[in-house]
């Protein structure tokens, strides 16, 4: 009898530890996003009709952000220009619980945070938070220079260019609810 007390206590420390490890690690809304209050985009620094895009030579992707007047953003990599016009009209891109984030722009600087599945684990839903800091050098060109991601900074210099669409996509996503 004393074993099968001993499992069963064992079972349910298991069990609740590993919910409480899954409560910190699941995303709820905007909770690991610094910037909660959100932007408003207040003067045309930016273009918000199209989004600004990079391509990766390495993994042959385009690598691009639509930044709303909201001061939500979408960012995603794909394959090519068509790819993304295709993404931004689906019906279910605002359920789309990764790539979406905010931004902020004071003077020059722009700052986005975003969120993406932790490596490994897109499946049960735990998710990482990116921060990137750019510089506004146009109305048609920012250039991002640093990233954290899990505590750690990355300098580079990646330039994107903008891409003016016709039509743009919808800024209702999960993150307003």
């Amino acid at each position: 009898m004393v074993v099968v007390n001993g499992y069963l206590r064992l079972n349910l420390i298991l069990f609740i530890i590993s919910i409480y490890y899954l409560q910190g690690c699941v995303i709820t809304k905007t909770k690991d996003l610094t910037y909660k209050d959100i932007y408003k985009l207040q003067s045309d620094i930016i273009q918000t009709d199209g989004y600004y895009f990079h391509v990766d030579e390495k993994y042959k992707l385009l690598s691009a952000f639509t930044f709303f007047k909201n001061g939500y953003l979408y960012q995603g990599d794909f394959r090519s220009h068509d790819e993304i016009k295709k993404l931004f009209f689906r019906k279910d891109l605002k359920d789309n619980k990764y790539s979406w984030g905010v931004y902020k722009i004071d003077r020059d600087t722009i700052k986005v945070q975003f969120f993406t599945p932790a490596r490994g684990n897109e499946l049960i839903g735990i998710w990482d938070v990116i921060e990137e800091h750019g510089k506004i050098e146009s109305k048609s060109s920012i250039v991002f220079y640093k990233s954290f991601l899990l505590g750690k900074e990355y300098l580079y210099k990646i330039r994107y260019q903008f891409y003016k669409m016709n039509v743009t996509p919808d800024s209702t996503n999960w993150l307003m609810k």
